[in-house]
């Protein structure tokens, strides 16, 4: 399982999934089929949260922001990261739920 499916299913979570795949009806579809579209809506997801993180950062911290994310400190990352967006989970929520809507309007 690569990075970015364990940091997908470790965001989406079960109950999401299960959720996700009822909701675009593709129950019928093979468990494998499921995961690709399942680690394809978390990699949709990630990049989301990441755009609008950085449309959000001065362009000057964005070197120090990859540093940290390519280090994988998660701590100080979101240490970093509440200094320039207020209420971060209320950010990552919102930017996960419109580009989990603008998967299902796709579908």
């Amino acid at each position: 399982m690569s990075m970015i499916d364990q940091a997908s299913q470790q965001i989406l979570g079960d109950d999401f999934a299960k959720s996700f795949i009822r909701e675009m009806g593709i129950e019928n579809e093979s468990p494998d089929a499921q995961a690709h579209l399942i680690a394809s809506l978390g990699e949709n997801i990630l990049n989301r949260i990441t755009l609008e993180m950085l449309k959000v950062l001065p362009e000057s911290e964005y070197e120090k922001f990859s540093s940290l994310v390519g280090a994988g400190d998660m701590d100080a990352l979101r240490a970093f990261l509440e200094k320039h967006i207020p209420d971060l989970d209320r950010f990552i929520q919102k930017a996960a739920k419109e580009e989990y809507e603008a998967t299902k309007a796709l579908m």
